[in-house]
């Protein structure tokens, strides 16, 4: 909501040759003059009238002569009687003719201007007035009108004198100018002043009275132009000290004192109504009082402004009353203001583009039909059927909310000869039976067209997370999952390949689809769309690692190495190491290959069972999740053993010797062990026999 309450209206008189907006005199040599300075007879004088306009706005900034804010004002009505003596010659104008404000430092223009510019200022030669109006006038910004008049001849007399002060008027408030003064004649000089005063009960917003103006007698005095005041009646200015004769009279040797009078004015009723239907939550203005005569702001809407889908139309009122800018001067009787709306409708109409129509095609257009912004518009898909044609369809959204403004909705039609279906193949070149992280899938998607014709167009998408698809100067990669063909010749076919990465997921069943979703001919014939053009692989990928760790409590083995069997006799080996890749729903078994040093080596192959989720298990050694641990002993705790039927005596001693690795040497150390076994035999018999002799 805007504040407005500070209106200044200065004069300020400037010898021709000048141009400025100044509050001071000047002379002929452009040198700045205080107030009350002389000047010649005879001679062209110019004054100007600054209209300043100031306010706050919202936000609690107040305009000054260097800040500008967004407040704007209403009607400013300016008047200001010439001096007595002086003679209006003209108004200074722009080539143009316009008027408008600028910034108080005159570093740019801003909004405000004088209405109707040029042909908006006014002289009125019976009370020798000047008159404009100001519409919204900026604050912190100021409007100037010049204004030219010539002084008289001094004649006889010694001295004449020259006040000038205006009025300005905006709503409810009046205010008067500064005043400016300049004399002909001799500076000492008897002068007798004139004075203004109130008299009887005074309005609180009563305007400042004018100055005390001082003449010399035999002077021809103009009286101070009447007041305006909102809400009452200004009697004029009376005085018994002298004659006033067509608002003038002649200076005595006396002080002179006027006295101005307010009657109130009575007040009458503006009431609003709305006639006809209105948008929901409208709110009809308060009826309100207004003074005869004050202008009357018409409240709320103004004319073609929407609400809620609903244009206004305007106020009408019930008496022969003139409105200006959605504002009129009250009349001496009640007013009623009739509004109105229509509610904003938008049409949605339907046309055909291109050169291609069956005949009578306007028939086959849907009605037109209108909507109000906001509301949901289903579009018209009742597609027509024409022989020999095929309707493509309508351009648009199946459902959209109307806009504020008409929409056309265009269609377009084809010849049709037949149709035509290409076929696509999708595949996994060299498909394995599974895929580890470590590799890549790679597709090819054939498209073939069996056709006499070419195909143009052919739009392949695909849902495959990830895919690397090749580019080929046979066709497009718009997007991984948008691959355009421009062109297929008849009976030939093209094939797009691409790379699928594995991910690391330990068991994962992957189904991806490739899918021909458009394709035209040049000839006429269109993609039959009873048929799916969809084609699908499938793979898997298993990453079920097992870790084999050799430990001695805690302590980690180093220089061991076992291998992977399918089979129980370990005849079919799978891979060596300490870490593998196995699958699920198998039975593998895990020889020992190389003995860390210093350790007993395993006495058979170890039984590991993959389930259907990808654990390991065994029934012998410590399992984690894919971890197998194997505790080994050292060779040095057994040696106390000899027995050749316990661990660790020659017999086992030798066979699980460390370094007893390869066939060959335990070929050796079997032959070792049966002379080693022959000949405590023999020795334990011939102990036996001497025993018996004796």
């Amino acid at each position: 909501m805007k504040n407005k309450n500070i209106i200044i209206v200065v004069c300020s008189i400037i010898l021709i040759g000048i141009i400025g907006f100044i509050i001071h005199f000047v002379t002929s040599s452009y040198a700045f003059l205080e107030n009350d300075a002389r000047i010649k007879p005879n001679s062209e004088l110019i004054y100007y009238i600054d209209v300043i306009y100031d306010g706050k706005d919202a936000d609690a900034i107040t305009s000054n002569d260097s800040t500008v804010i967004r407040v704007y004002s209403d009607y400013i009505y300016v008047e200001d009687k010439l001096p007595e003596g002086l003679t209006f010659k003209r108004f200074i104008t722009a080539e143009d003719g316009t008027i408008g404000a600028m910034k108080r430092d005159g570093s740019s223009s801003c909004a405000g201007h004088v209405v109707g510019d040029s042909e908006g200022l006014n002289y009125n030669a019976e009370t020798n007035t000047v008159s404009f109006k100001v519409k919204s006038l900026q604050a912190g910004c100021k409007l100037t009108v010049g204004v030219v008049t010539q002084t008289p001849e001094l004649g006889d007399k010694k001295r004449m004198d020259f006040y000038n002060v205006a009025s300005g008027r905006e709503n409810d408030f009046s205010t008067l100018s500064n005043m400016v003064h300049v004399f002909m004649g001799k500076e000492e000089a008897e002068r007798y002043s004139v004075e203004y005063i109130y008299d009887g009960e005074i309005p609180e917003n009563a305007p400042e009275l004018p100055e005390v103006m001082d003449y010399t007698a035999g002077s021809s005095v103009g009286v101070s132009s009447n007041i305006s005041l909102a809400g009452y009646i200004f009697r004029g200015w009376t005085t018994t000290d002298v004659e006033v004769a067509n608002k003038s009279f002649t200076m005595p040797e006396k002080k002179v004192t006027f006295k101005g009078h307010f009657t109130e004015n009575p007040k009458y009723k503006v009431t609003y109504q709305i006639e006809g239907e209105a948008p929901e939550g409208f709110i009809v203005p308060n009826e309100k009082k207004y003074a005869r005569d004050a202008d009357v702001i018409i409240d709320s809407l103004m004319a073609g402004e929407v609400v809620n889908n609903y244009k206004f139309l305007g106020w009408t009122i019930n008496k022969n009353i003139d409105i200006s800018d959605d504002i009129f001067v009250m009349p001496p009787e009640d007013v009623i203001l009739t509004g109105s709306f229509e509610k904003v409708t938008h049409k949605v109409t339907y046309q055909y583009q291109g050169n291609v129509l069956p005949n009578n095609y306007e028939q086959y257009l849907p009605m037109e039909s209108t909507y109000s912004p906001g509301d949901t518009v289903e579009v018209d898909n009742n597609n027509p059927e024409v022989e020999g044609y095929e309707f493509l369809g309508w351009y648009s959204e199946d459902t959209f909310i109307m806009p504020d403004e008409d929409v056309t909705i265009y269609g377009e039609w084809r010849k049709q000869n037949g149709t035509f279906a290409p076929k696509i193949q999708a595949k996994i070149i060299d498909q394995q039976e599974y895929y580890t992280d470590s590799n890549d899938v790679a597709v090819e998607v054939k498209v073939e067209n069996k056709n006499n014709f070419p195909i143009n167009d052919v739009i392949i998408t695909n849902n495959v997370k990830d895919i690397d698809v090749k580019t080929s100067g046979q066709y497009n990669v718009k997007a991984p999952d948008h691959v355009v063909i421009s062109k297929i010749e008849p009976n030939s076919s093209i094939t797009i390949n691409a790379t699928i990465p594995t991910g690391k997921e330990e068991i994962e069943v992957y189904d991806y689809d490739f899918e021909l979703v458009g394709a035209i001919s040049d000839d006429d014939y269109t993609l039959d769309e009873t048929k799916d053009y969809k084609s699908s692989i499938q793979y898997r990928v298993i990453n079920i690692k097992l870790l084999v760790e050799a430990k001695d409590g805690r302590d980690k083995l180093e220089n061991v190495k076992y291998g992977l069997y399918s089979d129980e006799k370990c005849t079919n080996l799978i891979s060596e190491g300490t870490e593998f890749n196995v699958e699920p729903l198998k039975t593998y078994y895990l020889k020992e290959i190389m003995t860390p040093n210093g350790y007993q080596p395993l006495k058979e192959p170890i039984q590991l069972i993959v389930d259907e989720n990808g654990k390991i298990t065994n029934t012998e050694y410590e399992s984690g999740i894919n971890t197998l641990t194997i505790q080994y002993a050292k060779i040095e705790e057994t040696k106390k053993e000899t027995e050749v039927d316990k661990p660790g005596g020659i017999f086992n001693g030798l066979l699980n010797n460390p370094k007893t690795t390869s066939q060959e040497e335990k070929q050796k150390a079997t032959s070792v062990l049966i002379i080693s076994i022959i000949s405590v035999i023999t020795t334990l018999l011939i102990r036996k026999t001497l025993k018996n002799k004796n």
